[in-house]
């Protein structure tokens, strides 16, 4: 299967080839993944928000 995705660089051209060959369960690992992203950020944001945890911690968070 031949993939063409503009002006990719070969390393993202590979990644995606290679998530391809994945097969569906590569659909539901991403899916995972992104969920977990969500919740972490989120858990992150509300702990800072109640002064649980330092603001240095968090300065990743400002650019959401």
């Amino acid at each position: 299967m031949e993939c063409h995705h503009g002006s990719l660089g070969p390393e993202a051209t590979q990644g995606i080839q290679w998530f391809l060959r994945g097969g569906p369960i590569m659909y539901q690992i991403l899916a995972c993944s992104i969920i977990a992203l969500a919740v972490f950020f989120d858990r992150l944001a509300f702990l800072r928000h109640k002064h649980l945890i330092p603001e240095r911690l968090c300065g990743v968070t400002r650019v959401w």
